[in-house]
């Protein structure tokens, strides 16, 4: 008698790899190479967009991170998807310049626009982030924490004691860009000195109790290592986060205050707070030591 499964391992063999190895499905690309950022009360904009958190047709795709380079490849990624689709993306951040915590960033809105997809083509998205609105159900920025240098009377001066003065310089002079727009504030220390320089916000605010998601804002160029803290009531300080020096070049960074208003305050509703940005250990490197700052602000919800 015939054997029947000779002829079953023959027909599995010849039709095995499509049944077992169906073909992969093709994609259609995106490529974000470009992010602006609005500017808001029409002061520079300032961002600090690492990554985008992508949707297509309101399902979640993927977390790219940007490529800031001009001079490399920039991102392009697959997406199952073809034809008219709708495309959303929030902006991502390093959260307390920790590289490697992504967050999308609490404080900006979705970008959404509808492009067309094709299998294997590429379709150029270069959104346009904005922040939140004002008002209720949007975002905060109080007054005595919002500071661009532009003006002539700036929030912020040299802390009390430091003998480092604050000078207000163009921070196209340290790499600065577009969003730095045409004043920053700026500290040097002789290369032969170790004197700390400092600066502190004028005026006290209250920041809300129980905490919200606070952030403080800044830009910063330095050659040093920078302590941002809390003064409480004018008196008592408050460490936040250390900044490592940046590489010749503005950098923003968002930092998470929430937890430290929390303790720092320890629940004293009255507790008035001020920003205080100091250098830490300035002997040892070499040549004049400098520090320069801008766009500060803090941004909590309204």
């Amino acid at each position: 008698m015939k054997n029947p499964w000779v002829f079953f391992l023959f027909v599995l063999g010849f039709f095995g790899c499509d049944v077992i190895n169906p073909s992969d499905p093709i994609p259609s690309y995106i490529s974000v190479t470009e992010i602006k950022i609005d500017s808001f009360r029409s002061e520079p904009n300032s961002a600090a967009v690492f990554d985008v958190w992508v949707t297509v047709n309101g399902d979640y795709v993927g977390t790219y991170e940007v490529q800031r380079d001009p001079n490399k490849e920039p991102l392009v990624f697959p997406v199952l998807y073809e034809g008219n689709v709708e495309v959303g993306i929030f902006g991502g951040i390093y959260r307390d310049y920790t590289f490697g915590r992504h967050d999308p960033y609490i404080f900006y809105k979705e970008y959404i626009t509808n492009v067309e997809l094709k299998k294997t083509e590429v379709t150029v998205v270069n959104p346009t982030i904005s922040y939140l609105d004002e008002g209720r159900g949007g975002i905060q920025f109080p007054t005595a924490a919002f500071e661009d240098f532009e003006s002539g009377f700036p929030r912020y001066v040299s802390c009390s004691g430091c003998v480092i003065s604050m000078d207000i310089i163009d921070p196209k002079t340290l790499n600065g860009g577009p969003e730095q727009g045409e004043a920053a504030a700026y500290f040097k220390v002789e290369e032969d000195e170790d004197d700390l320089l400092g600066m502190i916000q004028r005026t006290r605010m209250s920041l809300p109790i129980p905490p919200t998601q606070v952030f403080f804002e800044m830009d910063y160029n330095s050659n040093v290592n920078i302590l941002v803290s809390f003064r409480i009531n004018g008196i008592a300080g408050w460490p936040i986060i250390t900044l490592p020096p940046t590489t010749g070049d503005y950098r923003k960074v968002y930092i998470f205050i929430t937890d430290d208003i929390g303790f720092a305050g320890q629940g004293d509703l009255s507790a008035e707070y001020q920003m205080f940005i100091t250098s830490l250990e300035t002997a040892g490197v070499e040549g004049d030591k400098y520090a320069s700052f801008d766009n500060l602000r803090i941004v909590q919800p309204n």
